[in-house]
């Protein structure tokens, strides 16, 4: 079919990236109603992640056929069974409502999209001339990235009262509006392969020449996989890494991970130009390049400025590669189709394959921005192939096409050397954290016979980092992976936020029945209520009530909440071990000293593995034990740099400020910080202290009391003090001077 290049193609083209703009926004509505039924049903954690995982396994494993049923039976056929399938999946959940059902809709919406995008691109291929792909391939992207964003705020506003019934609805609408899209805009007669060759081989094709064109479709899609594992990995592991550098509003936060996302979009349509004017592979190249080096070099940065600048850098290498990418596979082969389907293929797997290769990276080497640059590095090495099928095609290298292969070759190592300094200087130097910086061990103490053996995850929000003495590299990886087990573990079962853990089936019960929780569940209530009585209810683990709501420090909690808040309404059972909260809304956050628990639990794993003496550090909150001194950096709330260093042994050191999570808001003409540490009495946030460090026997304790004391303020908190003789405490006031109690350790300088 000759299908032109005018206005007659270009409508239908429209159209069809109109079709799969309305497909995605339905699925992005379902998919985010679905971790709402699971929180609604209290469906496990784990099966629901099965789920998701079904739906992008649906997706990798079906791109590559439904791009070669394409040029086999022509686009349209695929692209209206996909869209025919995606109506009538939604259609099971009128038979049962069960989750089952649920499930089996996630993933035929897996399969349809899976079918639907390299297929539609595909056919956007073949309606457009070559000269116009990269404008319309990036308008189908930004309205692809557009429909994510839009999908969840159509699912929120639809799921408003728990029913499924209106997003099942509104997906359906969508599907069906996209089957007459479909079934209008595609032409019959189009087909992903041309009836006449649009570029005619010539007679005398070499088997060389055959053998690189291949050569180039599979570096093309190498490089594809490598951009997306950089993509994926940015996504697992970024929120964690400007948690622990930045000290900022929750806000400023979410909009830094946001950036390359905004940046991408923003630039898409004129990157699309691009594509269409300048030299596709070096596009491609240069895009990936940029985003992958900016990956890397995210390590390095410690400002908001230097996070916003590779941030926009990032999203910017996207968008100039991605269009270049789609053109230039719709290039290599008049078989559309199957390109397409490969080339969605080798980004679908880039997407499994790059979190889990940067969490092995990050826990067998101790750090995270260590493991980005890794990944950074791997993508880099990813274009090498593609650098050297492209230069080695062009005249004037064609008799040196080693040459910008060495090029790129130069750039990866002069990439790894920086890595390697960046390492080096992480080792050299203590790394900053909120509160307490991650300690070392006394200079001497340290010898060859008795190097740290270094290991890291990210957990709980933070990166966890494992710091072990006096063990081979085989024990204290067989150590290390079993602490992190128990990490997991306990995080799973003591978060308020997972449905499926011991303290989120507890509030999903409220004011229903006891619930029966494990042994380290019900013992770690026992043991905060117990806290919560030497507080006189200062420390409440009841605060949930309204910690559980969004943005909850914001404002102040209504007053229907304060009726909830009260530690001393929880009952426990000791024969049946239950936990019982007797009101309807009531509900328990562990947040205050969870985190102090785990890190305990892990150095005790640590322990029972052979390790004689750890460190155990989050989001600067530690654990250590062992014949050690460890020097801590207490951490200046109001700048980046520390208050001073401190000497422990054998303890917990936690800490609570104002800095990790607020909001600043105009009160009775004043500026004040609004934070996620509540004053039960007021349930408001509290501004007695703005940061505080603990040193206890246990980081559960310290953890614990660090809350409570941010709260007290040092007049109260040194009475409550004498309850616990062996803890000691610093307060950093609002007026930024300092209070000790008697026996806080000697503050020296950094």
């Amino acid at each position: 079919m000759n299908t032109g290049t005018g206005e007659k193609t270009r409508r239908p083209a429209l159209w069809l990236i109109g079709a799969v703009f309305l497909s995605t926004l339905g699925v992005g509505a379902f998919a985010f109603a679905i971790p709402l039924v699971a929180l609604r049903d209290n469906i496990s954690g784990s099966l629901l992640g099965a789920v998701f995982s079904g739906y992008f396994l649906a997706k990798l494993a079906v791109s590559p056929l439904a791009g070669a049923l394409s040029d086999k039976f022509g686009p349209k056929p695929s692209l209206l069974a996909a869209a025919l399938f995606g109506t009538a999946v939604p259609g099971l959940a009128l038979l049962s409502q069960g989750h089952a059902a649920l499930y089996c809709i996630q993933f035929g919406l897996g399969l349809a999209a899976g079918a639907m995008k390299p297929v539609a691109a595909a056919a956007v291929a073949s309606l457009t001339p070559p000269e116009r792909r990269g404008m319309l391939f990036s308008l189908m992207n930004a309205l692809y990235n557009l429909a994510f964003f839009l999908g969840p705020v159509m699912g929120g506003l639809l799921y408003y009262d728990r029913n499924l019934g209106p997003v099942l609805c509104f997906l359906a609408a969508c599907m069906a509006a996209c089957l007459l899209l479909l079934l209008y805009a595609v032409p019959s007669g189009l087909r992903t392969v041309p009836d006449a060759p649009e570029h005619p081989e010539t007679p005398g094709r070499t088997k060389q020449e055959a053998s690189a064109k291949r050569f180039r479709a599979g570096a093309l899609f190498l490089a594809v996989l490598g951009r997306t594992a950089c993509t994926a990995c940015l996504l697992a592991f970024y929120p964690a890494l400007l948690a622990e550098r930045l000290h900022g509003p929750t806000w400023a936060v979410a909009l830094l991970f946001a950036l390359p996302g905004l940046a991408a979009c923003l630039a898409l349509p004129v990157c699309g130009r691009l594509a269409d004017r300048a030299d596709k592979d070096v596009l491609t190249i240069a895009g990936m390049a940029a985003s992958a080096l900016c990956l890397g070099l995210l390590g390095t940065a410690d400002s908001v400025a230097q996070y916003t600048l590779l941030g926009a850098a990032m999203g910017l290498g996207t968008a100039v590669s991605l269009p270049a990418s789609m053109a230039l596979a719709a290039d290599l082969s008049q078989r559309r189709g199957r390109v397409m389907g490969r080339l969605h293929a080798a980004a679908g797997a880039g997407f499994v394959v790059g979190p889990p290769l940067c969490g092995a990276f990050t826990q067998h080497m101790g750090d995270l921005p260590f493991s980005l640059a890794l990944m950074g590095l791997a993508g880099l090495l990813t274009l090498l192939p593609m650098g050297a099928a492209r230069f080695a095609a062009v005249p004037s290298f064609s008799r040196r096409p080693a040459v910008p292969a060495v090029l790129l070759l130069c750039l990866a190592a002069a990439f790894a050397a920086g890595v390697a300094a960046m390492r080096s200087g992480a080792a050299a130097s203590p790394a900053k954290a909120p509160q307490a910086a991650a300690a070392q061990a006394a200079p001497s103490e340290q010898g060859e016979q008795n190097a740290p053996r270094s290991y890291a995850g990210v957990a709980m929000g933070n990166i966890v980092r494992l710091t072990l003495y006096g063990v081979d590299a085989d024990t204290g990886a067989a150590a290390s992976d079993a602490a992190f087990a128990t990490i997991s573990r306990l995080e799973a079962e003591f978060s308020h936020r997972n449905i499926s853990g011991a303290i989120g089936c507890v509030n999903l019960a409220a004011g229903k029945t006891p619930q029966p929780v494990s042994k380290a569940a019900f013992d770690l209530i026992k043991r905060a209520l117990a806290v919560c009585r030497a507080s006189s209810g200062v420390f409440d683990i009841t605060i949930g009530a309204v910690t559980t709501l969004p943005y909850y420090y914001r404002e102040k909690a209504e007053r229907d909440k304060a009726d909830l808040v009260d530690y001393r309404k929880v009952v426990l059972d000791e024969d049946r071990r239950t936990v019982f909260l007797p009101k309807d809304g009531m509900a328990l956050d562990l947040g205050g000293l969870a985190k102090g628990t785990i890190l305990d639990a892990a150095a005790a794993t640590l322990r029972e593995h052979g390790v004689p003496a750890a460190l155990v550090e989050a989001g600067g909150d530690l654990s250590c034990y062992g014949d050690r001194t460890w020097r801590v950096g207490v951490q200046d709330p109001r700048g980046d740099g520390l208050l001073g260093v401190i000497a422990v042994s054998g303890a917990g050191v936690c800490g609570s400020g104002d800095y990790y999570q607020y909001a600043l808001e105009e009160e009775n003409g004043k500026e004040r910080r609004k934070h996620h540490i509540l004053d039960p009495s007021l349930l408001d946030s509290a501004d007695k202290s703005i940061a505080v460090t603990v040193v206890a026997p246990s980081a559960e304790l310290a953890d614990a009391l660090a809350t409570t004391l941010f709260i007290m303020g040092p007049k109260a908190g040194e009475a409550l003090l004498e309850n616990y003789k062996d803890c000691a405490a610093l307060w950093v006031l609002p007026d930024r001077s300092t209070a000790a109690s008697r026996n806080f350790p000697a503050l020296s300088t950094p």
